[in-house]
Formats: structure tokens, C-alpha cells, sequence
């Protein structure tokens, strides 16, 4: 289960109140690392919790389908910026001379420079792979913990870093749950605790990273069902 599945597929409430404009995707190693971490249930909560006092402008309690909008906005405009920024220090970088322009020299020098960086990605994604690949394999040959977490999946969800929710502008109406236009921080948290719970196999309160593998691959297999695919 990683993207927590290392901030989704996917994904209950708050979680995302403000997925909005994500920061860029993290490198294979980041990847790998959250992948292999454990994960708490507390901190699931506190995050949400810091995700929904900041989405909550007026500090009411609760947050209206237009503060959602207006906090979404204010962090698309955030990630404009930083990419502006981003394309800026990505100039002056490759400008060695610093004359304002990027000659062919130090365009093929900055290349060269990347060819290596994204060979090391490579070589640790690939690293990553193979033990994605060998958890696909259990499944496959009917590991005893992969079909719990496949029933897991069909009784609640996924679990894990992937997204905790999706609660966007389209998500606003199922995160409220008694309908009266305001999401409190309960409701923000109720589908995500219940997917972290549905793959908490062990009910310790911390994900395991077997158990958010296990999650995420069945939350994978179900939408292949339902595409079709074999």
C-alpha cells in the first residue's frame, strides 16, 4: 500500500481535503523508503487532523464545500509558483557562465550530468520492482496473508499510504455524511481510519509494510475484475 499508500491510489475524507496540488513525485528511493516503513494509526489522525484545520478557514469546526474550493485554489496557486521557482533554479543551474543564456555546451553538460542521476533511479527502482514483483507472486501462488488481505480489501477498502480518501470538490458530498453541507473532523476521518483499519490485519494499530503491500496489491486486483481484465 505505499504513496501512505509515501502524501491513494489512491484516496475518506480529509486525507485530502487538500491533495490538492501535490508537491513533485517523490524519487524511487523516497518511494522505496515509505513503502517499507511502518505506519500508525495516530499518525494517520494527525495528519488528517492538520489537513482539516488547515482547510478550515473560519475555524468553525467544520469545513463548507467553499472553503474546500478556496483552499484548493489557494494550492494550485502554491504549486505555480514553486514550479515557476523550480524552472528558475533549473536555468541558473544549467546557465554556467551566468550569462543569461544556456549555450550548447552547457546543454550537453547538464544532460550528461542527468544521464547519471537517472541511472541511479533506475538501478534502485528496479531494486523496488523486483520486490513488488515477488509480492505479485505470492498472491499468484495463494499466500495464506495475501488472501486475508484480499478479503480485507472487499470488506472495506484499501489501507495504507494511498491517498486516505480523495476528498476533493467531487468527494465533498460523500465525506459529509449527514448532509448538511458542513464536513467536521469526524466525518473527515471516518473513511480513512476504516480503510486503515480494514487493512490492519492484526488490529495493532500500525500498518505493517506487508500488510500495506498486501492491501495495495488487492486493491489492485479488484479493479482489474472490474475492468475485466485477466
Amino acid at each position: 500500500m505505499t504513496k501512505f499508500l509515501m502524501i491513494g491510489a489512491s484516496a475518506a475524507a480529509l486525507m485530502a481535503l487538500p491533495a490538492i496540488a501535490q508537491p513533485s513525485p517523490p524519487s524511487p528511493p523516497e518511494k522505496a523508503a515509505r513503502w517499507n516503513a511502518p505506519q500508525m494509526r495516530a499518525d494517520v489522525e494527525k495528519k488528517i487532523a492538520e489537513r482539516f484545520a488547515e482547510a478550515d478557514a473560519n475555524k468553525d469546526g467544520a469545513v463548507t464545500e467553499a472553503e474546500l474550493k478556496a483552499g484548493i485554489e489557494a494550492r494550485r496557486a502554491e504549486a505555480e509558483k514553486k514550479m515557476a521557482e523550480a524552472r528558475t533554479r533549473m536555468f541558473t543551474s544549467m546557465d554556467a557562465d551566468k550569462n543569461g543564456q544556456i549555450s550548447r555546451s552547457e546543454w550537453d553538460s547538464h544532460h550528461a550530468d542527468m544521464k547519471v542521476k537517472w541511472a541511479e533511479r533506475r538501478e534502485t527502482a528496479q531494486a523496488d520492482g523486483k520486490e513488488r514483483r515477488e509480492m505479485r507472486m505470492k498472491f499468484k501462488d495463494g499466500d495464506k496473508d495475501g488472501r486475508k488481505g484480499h478479503r480485507m480489501m472487499h470488506r472495506g477498502g484499501h489501507g495504507g499510504g494511498m491517498g486516505w480518501g480523495g476528498f476533493g470538490e467531487k468527494g465533498f458530498e460523500t465525506a459529509d455524511a449527514n448532509k448538511d453541507g458542513r464536513v467536521t473532523l469526524a466525518e473527515a476521518k471516518a473513511k480513512a481510519l476504516s480503510r486503515f483499519d480494514a487493512a490492519d490485519a492484526n488490529k495493532d494499530g500500525t500498518l505493517s509494510p506487508e500488510e500495506r503491500r498486501a492491501a495495495h496489491e488487492a486493491k489492485r486486483a479488484e479493479r482489474r475484475a472490474q475492468r475485466g481484465d485477466s
